[in-house]
């Protein structure tokens, strides 16, 4: 239980009777408290980020004759902040001004916005390029164990369900993708085969779940999460499987504080593959050398052009196929490039104009990107587009793979096209700095990819250079107004 260092809590000024409000809910975080231009912490929040981030503590009085240790970290760069935060196995919560200060009556109203935790991250800031993010989840019901691993930066889940002699198994398919964040069921949390990796992420990063709901309202959510019948997704009758995917959803929907997400869902099948645990994949050199100088295997490989290939080729070395059908496909696939060069250097030279499509799409899913990524992801699609051209051609040696292929590539969604068509050339990172978009007049209420983010930056998109210097100007003077409004307010 938080603990107030007050007896009253009514003689706390409005600002901390508000923090408090907020931490209480938060208790196992630290909490980032939006004030002005800075994030604060305070108490024991305060003294742990002192102590992590090497920043000086300070202190500031929660009435009139009580001092609470009080750090701060200027909003603009609050991003490196949390990523040593994270890196320490630590929770951040982040509460933000929730409306104008000129406009609230009382104290500006705040609330936490986002809950960042290792196994959820999203932002490039907070990731390498070449490797997956991972949240695993494994949940014990009678003789079954159902699993659920999400890869965070992609919106990925791979679940699947195995009979409970395959305990060891399971701990490996875990192992081997070194989750930064893992939730298991109370008894699994007691089995040696997870006792290893339990060993091996911080405290704060494993927990325990439960709490699930019925098996008919589990049905009803994993058709309704992903849009398919329970065969269509191969969930059929695999309950645990499913408590592993909720656990997944429930903890999405907690951390980014969103009820609709787009997650794509991949079912695995863990006997199709070969389960190399950690230590195996460490001693054979799969994905890493000995040293920083050695090669490993995945270093004799060319290189993929893409995050998203050098993703997909390790974790194709990571649990190498077992069965011939699989292995042939990727066989005739490795042969047809060889036996159409100019195919090759078209494709790859496609590739070479693609961004990272799985982490764009998946943070413009959230609610979390920026203009420029958009335009990145334009310019990705209309690369995809000759692509397609080369895959059409490889089609016709090996018409199953690769004419399924072009067919994706050739059929883009509705939003593609109004992309194309609204997204000025050269989109600025900040909506506010204008220039978003081409013809306002094209974005239509309610349309999610343009409308949405950047509804009230609409009318600056279209303004001159001069124009906007001139608002910038006056609207930094507001905002120091503002900021000299607010402390008073929040002292009072």
């Amino acid at each position: 239980m938080l603990a107030v260092p007050v007896k009253d809590e009514k003689k706390l000024t409005p600002l901390f009777r508000q923090y408090y409000e907020l931490k209480k809910e938060y208790e196992g975080a630290i909490l980032l408290f939006r004030l002005g231009d800075f994030y604060e912490m305070f108490g024991p929040d305060a003294e742990d980020a002192s102590r992590i981030l090497g920043i000086t503590l300070t202190a500031r009085s929660l009435n009139q004759t009580t001092k609470v240790p009080m750090c701060g970290v200027p909003h603009h760069s609050v991003t490196r902040y949390i990523k040593r935060l994270i890196e320490a196995g630590r929770t951040v919560a982040v509460a933000d001004q929730m409306e104008d200060a000129s406009e609230a009556k009382g104290i500006v109203a705040r609330d936490v916005t986002r809950v960042i935790t290792p196994g959820t991250l999203i932002e490039d800031e907070f990731l390498d390029e070449g490797k997956g993010n991972y949240l695993a989840v494994a949940c014990k019901l009678k003789d079954r164990i159902g699993f659920a691993i999400l890869e965070s930066s992609g919106g990925t889940v791979h679940a699947g369900e195995e009979p409970a002699e395959n305990l060891d198994t399971v701990a490996a398919e875990f192992e081997s993708r070194a989750p930064r964040e893992l939730k298991l069921s109370p008894e699994l949390f007691r089995e040696k085969a997870f006792s290893r990796l339990i060993a091996a992420i911080p405290k704060e990063s494993a927990a325990e779940t439960g709490n699930f709901p019925s098996e008919p309202d589990l049905e009803y959510f994993a058709e309704r999460q992903f849009g398919a019948p329970l065969k269509a997704l191969g969930l059929s009758g695999k309950i645990a499987a499913m408590q592993a995917i909720f656990e997944v959803v429930r903890t999405l929907r907690y951390n980014f504080k969103v009820t609709d997400l787009k997650l794509t869902l991949v079912p695995l099948d863990l006997s199709a593959r070969m389960s190399l645990d950690a230590h195996t994949l460490a001693n054979l050199e799969v994905l890493e050398g000995m040293t920083k100088s050695a090669e490993s295997l995945r270093d004799v490989f060319a290189k993929p052009h893409t995050g998203m290939g050098r993703r997909m080729l390790s974790d194709a070395l990571r649990a190498p196929l077992r069965r011939a059908a699989g292995i042939s496909e990727r066989h005739f696939a490795v042969n047809s490039f060889l036996e159409n060069r100019a195919a090759l250097s078209e494709i790859a030279d496609a590739l070479s104009r693609v961004s990272d499509i799985e982490r764009i799409v998946n943070r413009a899913s959230l609610g979390r990107t920026n203009p420029r990524e958009l335009g990145a992801l334009r310019d990705s699609i209309i690369a995809l587009r000759s692509l397609a051209d080369s895959a059409s051609s490889l089609s016709r040696t090996y018409e199953d793979l690769f004419s399924q292929i072009a067919s994706a590539l050739l059929t883009p969604a509705p939003s593609h096209e109004r992309m194309i068509s609204v997204l000025a050339d050269k989109p600025p990172v900040i909506p506010a700095d204008g220039e978003v978009a081409r013809r306002l007049d094209l974005v239509k209420a309610g349309e999610p990819v343009l409308d949405q983010p950047f509804r009230e930056h609409q009318r600056i998109a279209l303004l001159t250079d001069g124009q906007r210097q001139q608002i910038r100007f006056q609207g930094s003077r507001r905002r120091h107004r503002l900021h000299q409004r607010l402390h008073r307010r929040d002292n009072d």
